[in-house]
Parts: C-alpha cells; sequence; structure tokens
C-alpha cells in the first residue's frame, strides 16, 4: 500500500525544482514558461520521461531505454484507442534542475 501511495504522490505532486506533476503534463494542464522552452522542454510524452528519469534517458546514449519506453506508451495508446500526442521522445530536452525523486524528498 506504501509503493502505490508513493507513486501516485509522485505522479500528482509538482516538483519544488519547478517541474510539473507528471498528470499536469499528460492532461494537457502545464503550460511551458519560456525557460522550458528554451530547455526543449514541450507538453508531451517526452516530457514525462524527463521528470521520471531525471533527464537520464533524454540523451543519445540512452537511445534504447528511451525507445522501449516510447514503444510501450505508443503500444498502450493504440490499444486503448488513444491518441499518443506529439513530442514523444526527450532527446531535445534539458533535464528540469535536481528533480529526482530521492533530490525531491531531501535524501540527498
Amino acid at each position: 500500500m506504501l509503493a502505490f501511495k508513493a507513486a501516485l504522490w509522485f505522479w500528482m505532486t509538482p516538483h519544488s525544482t519547478g517541474a510539473p506533476s507528471c498528470h499536469e503534463v499528460i492532461t494537457g494542464e502545464w503550460s511551458p514558461s519560456e525557460e522550458d522552452i528554451k530547455a526543449g522542454r514541450k507538453p508531451g510524452f517526452g516530457t514525462l520521461t524527463n521528470i521520471i528519469t531525471n533527464g537520464s534517458e533524454c540523451t543519445k546514449d540512452k537511445e534504447t531505454w528511451e525507445q522501449n519506453r516510447i514503444a510501450y506508451y505508443l503500444r498502450y495508446c493504440d490499444m486503448l484507442d488513444v491518441d499518443p500526442g506529439e513530442n514523444i521522445d526527450c532527446d531535445n530536452q534539458e533535464p528540469f534542475e535536481d528533480n529526482g525523486l530521492l533530490k525531491m524528498v531531501g535524501t540527498m
């Protein structure tokens, strides 16, 4: 039960570093600031990957991990008959500053 609550908290909570909540991004409630636009961050699945992985999959050397994540996302969008939207990768995005889960809760 604790793991589920932690996952739900991470999904719904905006980050103190300026990263929006994953929920805000995927539901279209988040609009990128000028800083986000300069950093290449746009609404879409790619920004979720950026938030969840602290940008570690948003580099060319981690392309396989990112491509696997995108493939799963597209598969489930197809199964649920929903549009995956634009900006599904984060290749050209800079990470949000120190937005990793452990840094967020002050344990690092």
